[in-house]
C-alpha cells in the first residue's frame, strides 16, 4: 500500500469514529461499566461550558451523561428526562411543571409541613395524619372531626364529636345527644338528667320514678285489719318522710324505719330496706292489743344504728300508764252499769241523740307520732273512736297532745253538735 492509500485509510478511520460518535455517547448513558467511562472521557470534553467531541471540537449531539452530569446537545439539561428531573444536568429537588422531586424522583411524604403523593399536594392520611390538598386539617371531612390533622374530641359548628365521631355526652356543662345540644331528660349512669344537670324534685320519665335524679318506687303500707292507725316513716337519718299521694310513699333505694300507733295497740315498729329497682312494692303489717310494743325489723337489717335522730321511738310500755284505764276514769255510779248498758255503747247513735254529737277530729299538720287526751269539764278522760277522732256529747273539752321531742299542745274547746276539726302544730322541744 503507497503512502496516499495509507492516508486515505487513516481518513476513512477517522470518518467511521465521527460517524458513530453519537451512537457511541448514547450508549454511555445508561452504562456503569468502567470501559464505557473510560470511553466517554477519551470522546468529550468541555469547554466554555460545553460538551464537545474531542476529535472535532464540536458539540455533543443528543443526551450525554459526561462525569455525572447530562448534556443535551452539549449544554447541561435542565427537565424531564426518562421521569427524572435535572436541573444543570444534576438531579435536581424541587417543583417542575406543578409536581415535586426530590433528587429527581417523583416525591411521596411531607416537604416543609406539606403532605405530597407523586409530587402532588394530596388529600389522605400519612403516618396517623390527615391531609388535605397537602396541608393538616381542621374540620369535617366525611362525617369525621379532625384537628390538625388527628380525629378529635370537642365542639365544632355547634355540634359534638368524640373520637371523631358525632356523640351523645356531656361537654363543657351542656349535654348533647348524637352531636346536638339536648335539654330534655334522659337517664346516664342510671341517674336523671335534664340537660346537663341532675333533674330536680321528683319526675317522672319513661314510667319509672325519680327523686332528685335517683331512681325512686311506690311503696304502700297495708295493715291486715282496720286499725285507724297512724303511720310514720323515716330515712336512715332521721327525718320524717312525706307520702307522695294519698297513702302512697315514693322512696329510693335505703334503710327506713315504719312506725304505726293505734289507740288500744301496741306501738308497731319495723326497719325496712328498699330496693327502687322494683318499682312497686306493699308492705304488710299486723298489730297486736295493748300489751307492748311489737318490733318486727328486718332479719336481713343487722343494725338499727343507722338512725342518727331517732326522735320516732315508740312510747315504753311505763308511758301507756299515762293513759288512764276505763276503770280508774269512771266513779262508782259507773259500777251500776248493768251488762245491757254496757251492750248498747256499741250500738249506733239514735236520731234524737245524734243532734246533740258533735265528730271532732285532731289534725296535725306533719306526722308527729303524737299521744292526745281528751278529758270532759268534769275531767274524765274521753276514749276516741278511731286514732284522733271522738264523738262528743255537747259541752266543754281539754286536750292534751304530746309527743316525744315535742312541746307539749294543749287546748281548751266547746262542741254543741255537728262535726268539728282541729287543727293542730308541734314545735320542737
Amino acid at each position: 500500500m503507497n503512502k496516499k492509500s495509507i492516508v486515505k485509510a487513516t481518513a476513512l478511520s477517522t470518518a467511521i469514529i465521527i460517524g458513530t460518535t453519537s451512537a457511541a455517547a448514547t450508549m454511555t448513558i445508561n452504562s456503569d461499566t468502567a470501559s464505557a467511562a473510560t470511553s466517554a472521557a477519551t470522546t468529550y470534553a468541555v469547554k466554555s461550558g460545553k460538551l464537545v467531541v474531542k476529535s472535532t471540537g464540536k458539540a455533543a449531539t443528543g443526551y450525554v451523561t459526561y462525569k455525572s452530569v447530562l448534556y443535551n446537545n452539549g449544554a447541561k439539561f435542565t427537565g424531564l428526562y426518562k421521569d427524572k428531573y435535572y436541573k444543570s444536568g444534576a438531579l435536581a429537588t424541587g417543583t417542575y411543571k406543578s409536581k415535586y422531586y426530590s433528587k429527581g424522583s417523583l416525591f411521596t411524604g411531607i416537604k416543609s409541613s406539606k403532605y405530597y403523593k407523586s409530587g402532588v399536594l394530596a388529600t389522605g392520611t400519612y403516618k396517623e395524619k390527615f391531609y388535605k390538598d397537602g396541608a393538616l386539617f381542621t374540620g369535617v371531612y366525611q362525617d369525621k372531626y379532625y384537628s390538625k390533622g388527628a380525629l378529635s374530641t370537642g365542639v365544632y359548628k355547634s355540634k359534638y364529636y368524640k373520637n371523631g365521631v358525632l356523640a351523645t355526652g356531656t361537654y363543657k356543662d351542656k349535654y348533647y345527644k348524637n352531636g346536638v345540644v339536648y335539654t330534655g331528660y334522659h337517664v346516664t349512669s342510671s341517674k336523671l338528667y335534664k340537660g346537663a344537670s341532675i333533674a330536680k324534685g321528683t319526675v317522672q320519665y319513661e314510667d319509672l320514678y325519680y327523686i332528685n335524679g335517683i331512681l325512686a318506687e311506690l311503696v304502700t303500707f297495708d295493715a291486715d285489719d282496720a286499725y285507724g292507725g297512724k303511720v310514720t316513716l323515716k330515712d336512715s337519718k332521721g327525718k320524717v318522710v312525706s307520702t307522695y299521694k294519698d297513702e302512697v310513699y315514693l322512696l329510693t333505694s335505703g334503710t327506713y324505719k315504719l312506725t304505726v300507733t293505734a289507740n288500744g295497740y301496741a306501738t308497731y315498729t319495723k326497719t325496712i330496706k328498699i330496693n327502687a329497682a322494683n318499682q312497686e312494692e306493699s308492705i304488710s303489717y299486723s298489730m297486736n292489743e295493748s300489751g307492748g310494743s311489737v318490733d318486727e325489723d328486718d332479719e336481713s337489717i343487722d343494725d338499727d344504728s343507722s338512725y342518727e335522730n331517732d326522735d320516732d321511738s315508740s312510747y315504753d310500755e311505763d308511758d301507756d300508764s299515762s293513759y288512764e284505764d276505763d276503770d280508774s276514769s269512771s266513779d262508782e255510779d259507773d259500777e251500776a252499769i248493768d251488762e245491757d248498758e254496757e251492750a248498747s255503747d256499741d250500738e249506733s247513735v239514735s236520731d234524737e241523740d245524734a243532734d246533740s254529737i258533735t265528730y271532732v277530729e285532731f289534725e296535725a299538720d306533719d306526722a308527729y307520732s303524737e299521744k292526745i287526751v281528751v278529758k270532759s269539764s268534769s275531767g274524765s278522760i274521753i276514749t276516741a273512736k278511731s286514732k284522733g277522732k271522738y264523738q262528743l256529747e255537747s259541752g266543754t273539752y281539754t286536750y292534751t297532745i304530746t309527743s316525744k321531742g315535742y312541746k307539749t299542745v294543749s287546748g281548751k274547746f266547746t262542741v254543741s253538735g255537728g262535726e268539728k276539726t282541729i287543727l293542730f302544730t308541734m314545735i320542737n322541744d
